[in-house]
């Protein structure tokens, strides 16, 4: 029910963090959870890069990999009976990720949110 912390590199953002540089706002949702787990799938599974879209209840693990060096990075939804979505995502490898990640996590709301 709840993610892994980020660590202290910056190439790492989720919505359950306290610190400026890694928080980033959850998504939220009206209606049935099970209609909105199954649009962020379809979403996600048609974003540049994702290789691979897993999906588990209420919960959404995809991996996305960069099309130069092969970098994989992991986002996690997770849909709750709150109207809320968490989310983070993080870079596998490296220090930085020049935004990459917080990116994604908008181009994700935006998408979303556009329905």
């Amino acid at each position: 029910g709840e993610f892994a912390g980020c660590p202290s590199r910056p190439s790492c953002v989720s919505s359950e963090a306290q610190d400026s540089e890694h928080r980033i706002a959850p998504l939220s949702y009206d209606g049935q959870m099970s209609v909105v787990v199954t649009t962020l799938e379809r979403i996600v599974s048609g974003m540049p890069g994702a290789a691979k879209v897993e999906r588990d209840g209420n919960y959404i693990h995809a991996v996305f990999q960069t099309p130069t060096m092969k970098y994989r990075d992991d986002l996690e939804l997770l849909v709750g009976t709150d109207g809320q979505i968490k989310v983070r995502s993080i870079s596998r490898f490296g220090y930085r990720d020049f935004g990459v990640n917080r990116a994604r996590v908008e181009a994700l709301r935006e998408a979303y949110e556009k329905g």
